[in-house]
């Protein structure tokens, strides 16, 4: 009698013991499937909150576009006759096919209230410069970030071939600039794009790749229509049918008022006969007889 109630004991305590097990492993099933179900929330929140940010961010950068091209047509006063010739002479390699239609966005540059000056008007106002870091030969110390464009290389001018140069520009070939601006390929990314004037023979090629589609090259005759293919492209991908004229100076730094000076100092640059040299103000300003003009530090306004 008493090995079964130890028998039947045993058993009783078993099926205890069982059961706790069975309720803790349920309490515990329970907490995961709590913890869960606030961590999907947590999820769908973030989520939410990434995609306010992303829009919020595609608008900041519709607006800084907006702003460097409002910028550039009410200060540089920059034109369709600023660019460079069309040359004759197509470059090889993998690239973007250009036509004149390309080139320019008629009907977003009609929609456009442009004051543009002239070569000589433009020349003879002042541009503020920026203070750059130069070597003991008054060079300037290669790259420098100026604003949101970083110049690589200034390159050469090339004074015996007209297509190289006109009133308002040089175009030094070798001259190498880069930028951030949104990615082409991915609608949620920015990128950094490289831009670079070769020689086309006949005249310059405006090349520009990204770093993150470092094979694909947009080509043009002239920077704006390099540009401005991009600018397509990355508004295409974004689902946008706007906006999508580009200024090529602009996007190139060739319009900014430091890196122009940087280029004039270049030699040979007084053999561009038809170019129209400029008049800079500001520390570390150069004047059209190469002698220093230096104003007060507070006076200065360095903002590009």
């Amino acid at each position: 009698m008493e090995a079964v109630n130890m028998d039947t004991l045993n058993q009783f305590a078993s099926v205890l013991v069982a059961e706790a097990e069975q309720q803790q492993l349920v309490r515990r099933l329970q907490k995961a499937q709590k913890l869960n179900t606030e961590l999907t929330h947590e999820v769908e929140n973030a989520a939410r909150r990434l995609g306010r940010l992303r829009h919020e961010r595609n608008l900041l950068m519709d607006r800084m576009y907006e702003r460097e091209v409002v910028t550039l047509e009410f200060t540089s006063g920059s034109s369709d006759e600023e660019e460079a010739p069309l040359p004759t002479k197509k470059p090889m390699g993998r690239t973007t096919a250009w036509t004149l239609k390309d080139d320019v966005d008629v009907e977003s540059a009609a929609k456009k209230k442009r004051i543009v000056k002239t070569a000589e008007a433009a020349a003879l106002t002042p541009r503020k410069v920026v203070p750059v870091a130069t070597d003991e030969e008054g060079h300037v110390i290669l790259p420098v970030t100026i604003g949101v464009v970083t110049l690589h290389e200034a390159g050469q001018i090339v004074h015996d071939r007209p297509a190289f140069h006109n009133k308002r520009y040089i175009w030094p070939i070798g001259y190498h600039s880069s930028r951030p601006y949104m990615s082409a390929i991915d609608a949620e990314a920015q990128t950094v794009y490289h831009s670079r004037i070769v020689d086309g023979g006949a005249g310059p090629v405006f090349d520009v790749s990204a770093d993150d589609n470092p094979d694909q090259h947009y080509q043009s005759p002239t920077p704006t229509g390099a540009w401005t293919a991009i600018v397509k492209q990355c508004n295409a991908v974004r689902g946008r049918e706007y906006g999508n004229s580009a200024s090529g100076p602009d996007f190139f730094g060739l319009a900014n008022p430091t890196i122009s000076m940087v280029i004039e100092k270049l030699p040979d640059s007084e053999k561009c006969v038809h170019y129209q040299k400029k008049v800079y103000h500001g520390i570390g300003a150069v004047t059209s007889d190469n002698h220093e003009h230096e104003e007060k530090e507070e006076n200065v306004d360095c903002d590009d």
